[in-house]
């Protein structure tokens, strides 16, 4: 018992520095990491109920909606597709309605382009 007080100040620091360098979690630290995540889930994924919701909403807007219009690209016309097809609604696709063109990066997530990208 002596010992383990003579080092206790030693211990004290060590188990700080742990902390401090998240090696060692508290309890409190890992609540808080939790509801973090949890909060961050709600904002980036459908629900159950907002599915639900948005499923009411569309099918109040389906007998307001006549026509579609979209650009030429697939993911647009992909996005629109089932909405088309409640109401046997044809997609227009007009040239007129493009976006906007991200040349050599069109395509590729932001890790891609990190790689393949020179230095100037």
């Amino acid at each position: 018992m002596q010992n383990i007080l003579q080092y206790s100040p030693i211990i004290i620091v060590v188990v700080m520095y742990l902390i401090q360098q998240r090696i060692v979690v508290t309890p409190e630290q890992l609540e808080k990491k939790h509801r973090e995540i949890i909060e961050d889930v709600e904002e980036k994924f459908a629900t159950l109920n907002s599915v639900k919701d948005l499923k009411e909403q569309v099918g109040d807007m389906k007998e307001k909606i006549d026509r579609i219009y979209t650009t030429t690209s697939s993911r647009t016309k992909e996005t629109v597709k089932n909405l088309a097809n409640i109401n046997s609604i044809e997609i227009q696709q007009s040239e007129d309605l493009q976006e906007i063109s991200f040349g050599d990066f069109e395509g590729k997530d932001f890790k891609e382009i990190q790689k393949n990208l020179k230095p100037i």
